[in-house]
C-alpha cells in the first residue's frame, strides 16, 4: 500500500490538511480522503510509503513526485531546506475551490 498527496487546504495561509490517495502495488486508487498532518506522520512512523503526486495534464496521468520525510519536530518534508514547517505548498490548492 502506497499514499499519496496530490493536494492541500490552507487555513491562516497555512496548510491545513492534506488530500491523500491510497494506491495498491498494481497502482488502482483505492480510496481518496483529507487527513491532517499528525495522520501522515502517524503513516511514516509505521514504515509505510508516502509521497507526493501531481496530474500532467498534457499527458493525462499521474507524475509521481517527492517522497515525503519527517523532520524531528514532526513537520512534512519534500527536500532539506531552511523551512521550519512543511515545504508541501507546491501541490494543488483546494482552498479557494468551489465545489
Amino acid at each position: 500500500m502506497k499514499y499519496f498527496i496530490s493536494g492541500i487546504l490552507k487555513e491562516g495561509g497555512k496548510i491545513s490538511k492534506y488530500f491523500v490517495q491510497t494506491v495498491n502495488e498494481s497502482g488502482v486508487v483505492l480510496s481518496s480522503a483529507w487527513m491532517v498532518e499528525e495522520q501522515i506522520v502517524d503513516l511514516k512512523e509505521h514504515g509505510l510509503e508516502v509521497a507526493t503526486i501531481t496530474w500532467d495534464y498534457l499527458k493525462k496521468e499521474w507524475v509521481m513526485g517527492a517522497e515525503v520525510t519527517v523532520t524531528s519536530a514532526k513537520h512534512l518534508r519534500t527536500a532539506q531546506n531552511d523551512s521550519p514547517e512543511d515545504n508541501l505548498g507546491n501541490l494543488l490548492d483546494y482552498t479557494n475551490m468551489k465545489f
